[in-house]
């Protein structure tokens, strides 16, 4: 008797269920490219809209210390080791990281907004109950009654993370800023930065030979019952510090910044940044992205 194979043979049940495995198995990775395809335009489309509203910038220097670049040195304000994408389109809240930069000047600097216009602020060393000074930053809210109030309520314990954020405490950086010196150019005068640098830095900014003027009704200037001077951001300014008190140029020096003169609100923190963290960033975000969007 003649023996013939499976594939002679017209009819097979084992054939019909091997060409079923084998177009069930086309079926699957047909789905999974399609998938892919369409995983992938989406995430095309929306990189595309993402850097038209996005800008990369590198973060030099330890200003915003330990929130940014975490290991350089204190007093290295030229290394960088992080870097940031900047939304141009979101709101800036209170308390946003956020990139400014001045006309005519080339550089942008990357600082925390700490009040806005309308707000009253004061920068001041408090001695607390067991007699140590602490350095803090005072802010009282706008449209808040002034007839009842008390400095306690506007004293800032940044240290605690209370506002999602720790700077670099009073008792860290005392030491490191009594520790500094510099020499004035042309002679060999050696000078030594104090404790209350930034304290004074603000009061010459914002206070010395104006305080003659200061009688407690002031429109930008308001004067606690303990004495404490507090500064009202004007209209379109804002008031900015970075989170390394003791080595950051921001507004106690530098004074109010425009609110035109915000690049934009820091949206991703790339760590240690390289090509490949950057990339892993923008990816990251683009899930939580997508998360919030099932989410809501």
């Amino acid at each position: 008797m003649t023996n013939f194979n499976d594939d002679f043979i017209q009819y097979s049940e084992k054939k019909e269920k091997r060409e079923s495995k084998h177009q069930a198995l086309s079926l699957s990775v047909q789905i999974i490219c399609y998938v892919l395809l369409i995983f992938f335009a989406i995430f095309f489309i929306w990189y595309t809209a993402f850097i038209s509203t996005h800008q990369y910038y590198l973060v030099y220097g330890a200003s915003m210390k330990d929130t940014l670049n975490s290991s350089l040195s204190l007093n290295d304000g030229t290394s960088t080791q992080d870097a940031v994408y900047v939304d141009y389109t979101s709101k800036i809240k209170l308390f946003d990281i956020i990139v400014a930069k001045r006309e005519n000047k080339k550089n942008a600097i990357i600082k925390r907004v700490m009040a806005f216009e309308g707000d009253y602020i004061s920068v001041a060393v408090h001695k607390d109950s067991s007699g140590n000074s602490n350095f803090y930053y005072y802010r009282i809210a706008a449209g808040t009654d002034l007839s009842n109030f008390e400095d306690e309520a506007a004293r800032l314990d940044e240290s605690l993370g209370i506002n999602s954020y720790n700077i670099y405490g009073y008792e860290s950086w005392a030491e490191n800023r009594d520790a500094l010196t510099f020499v004035d150019e042309g002679n060999a005068n050696i000078s030594t930065y104090n404790k209350h640098f930034y304290e004074e830095a603000f009061f010459a900014r914002f206070l010395e030979g104006k305080l003659n003027d200061i009688d407690g009704g002031s429109e930008d200037y308001f004067v606690s019952e303990s004495g404490l001077v507090y500064v009202k951001v004007p209209k379109g300014k804002f008031f900015c510090m970075g989170d390394n008190r003791a080595f950051s140029s921001d507004s106690r020096e530098k004074g109010f910044y425009d609110l035109k003169e915000i690049v934009g609100r820091v949206e991703i923190v790339v760590y240690n940044h390289n090509f490949g963290k950057r990339i892993a960033s923008v990816v990251k975000y683009y899930f939580s992205e997508i998360e919030k969007f099932f989410a809501r």
